[in-house]
């Protein structure tokens, strides 16, 4: 995305910033409401958000980031 694309990317392969993985995992991939989402997209200056088919098999690792934290 960030080359090819030529877009910003909010969270990367590196995870330069392990508790925006938490964020992205809680209220984004896996929230349960709109708002908290949509506010972590805006915060962050989101133009767009790309998710493909194989993101829904992931679900499991998704829901186990948003949740590592919350403990």
């Amino acid at each position: 995305m960030q080359s090819i694309g030529e877009r910003a990317t909010v969270l990367d392969g590196g995870n330069a910033i392990v508790y925006w993985n938490y964020l992205m995992g809680r209220h984004v991939l896996t929230g349960d409401n709109q708002k908290d989402a949509l506010e972590f997209l805006y915060n962050h200056n989101t133009t767009h958000l790309l998710i493909d088919s194989s993101d829904i098999g992931k679900y499991g690792a998704y829901s186990s980031i948003g949740f590592k934290y919350w403990q």
